[in-house]
């Protein structure tokens, strides 16, 4: 049996007469007894969860409600399923911006749920939606980069955030409660 060592902590075992070789784990310093099969010392200690808060159950199938409505739309950019003809008549040229509105709203959602159920300042959240107002404003009139300057996408895409943001604060302000796991660690 040979015995070479990759990197520190790591060894290749080959045995010349059966052809194969195993890599393993040499044995950990900071894991108990020392085998590196064991438990890693402190990391069999509980940690309280990272979510502080809950969605109601509301607030949760509405998001996810809104979510895929704003998916669909953006889906809607192509012609097929998800193109409303309703829509169409009631504004001609809803779909060929609505990917600003989508995006930012798709980013912003996403983001802060995750956020305000991890107690994170609406606050901040906020300074995330200002970024992506300040991102859709710069780049529909000071970027013509692969783009026409075009007012109606900043527009759509600041009102995307803006819907998203006001989501968020919904949930923030009536949609949460405290994580009961949160208090127990």
């Amino acid at each position: 049996m040979l015995t070479t060592v990759i990197l520190p902590g790591i060894v290749r075992r080959t045995n010349p007469g059966s052809g194969g070789s195993r890599l393993r784990v040499a044995a950990c310093p900071v894991c108990v007894g020392g085998s590196g099969a064991d438990t890693i010392v402190g990391m069999d200690k509980a940690r309280p969860p990272v979510m502080r808060f809950v969605p109601a159950v509301w607030a949760a199938l509405l998001h996810l409600v809104l979510f895929a409505g704003a998916f669909a739309l953006f889906l809607g950019r192509k012609p097929g399923v998800f193109r409303w003809q309703a829509v169409i008549d009631l504004v001609p040229g809803f779909y060929t911006h609505v990917f600003n509105f989508s995006l930012s709203y798709l980013l912003l959602a996403s983001i802060g749920f995750m956020w305000v159920m991890m107690g994170v300042a609406l606050r901040h959240v906020a300074w995330v939606a200002l970024f992506l107002v300040v991102a859709n404003l710069a780049y529909e009139f000071l970027l013509p980069l692969l783009n026409t300057r075009d007012p109606v996408d900043a527009a759509y895409g600041v009102a995307g955030t803006l819907l998203a943001f006001a989501w968020l604060w919904i949930v923030r302000r009536v949609g949460l409660r405290p994580n009961p796991k949160a208090g127990q660690a």
